[in-house]
């Protein structure tokens, strides 16, 4: 996070920073039931977007109408039984959140972050058309120094959000620890 001053930053109120930009909101959204139906120009910024949905970010797309949700009352969703690492489904569903957001003209020449506070599972990250990274940690935060990938004006963020990840089985079963 980049402040306007010192004494900004020494608050550590990152919100009151003017170079802070809260991507929250309503996106576009496009949903399949396996990796395999994404269209293969899905991340491009000249992909069509007729026909994509919007959803409510932050938010869980399983509590929006999209796949199945699980639920403590469900069975667990990797069994207990079996000591063997699960292995990832063949039909994985994945969530493509787009984001158009204007560079204010004031950040040109400054570092910009891109701040993630949480994807399950693994979520690939794209600007304008680029990739810019991979995560699949969860349930912890993720930042990014996206300066090479941003232009002047209008810029175009995407979220590729996979159901089920490498890390699935591993953020499960800690995360009730702690």
């Amino acid at each position: 996070m980049t402040y306007a001053n010192r004494a900004q930053a020494m608050t550590g109120w990152y919100e009151e920073s003017p170079y802070y930009k809260l991507l929250i909101g309503i996106w576009k959204f496009y949903y399949v039931d396996s990796y395999k139906e994404l269209p293969a120009d899905i991340v491009d910024t000249t992909a069509t977007v007729v026909g994509w949905k919007r959803i409510k970010v932050p938010g869980n797309w399983e509590l929006q109408g999209y796949g199945a949700a699980i639920y403590t009352n469900q069975c667990y969703e990797f069994r207990s039984s079996n000591p063997q690492l699960p292995q990832l489904p063949e039909e994985n569903p994945v969530g493509v959140y787009r984001k158009e957001f204007t560079l204010p003209t004031d950040w040109e020449g400054r570092d910009v972050y891109l701040y993630i506070t949480g994807a399950k599972s693994g979520c690939y990250v794209y600007i304008n058309g680029y990739e810019v990274g991979y995560n699949e940690d969860s349930k912890n935060p993720v930042e990014y120094l996206i300066n090479r990938y941003l232009k002047s004006g209008e810029n175009t963020l995407v979220l590729k959000i996979f159901r089920w990840s490498t890390g699935s089985y591993m953020v499960f079963s800690v995360w009730p620890l702690i």
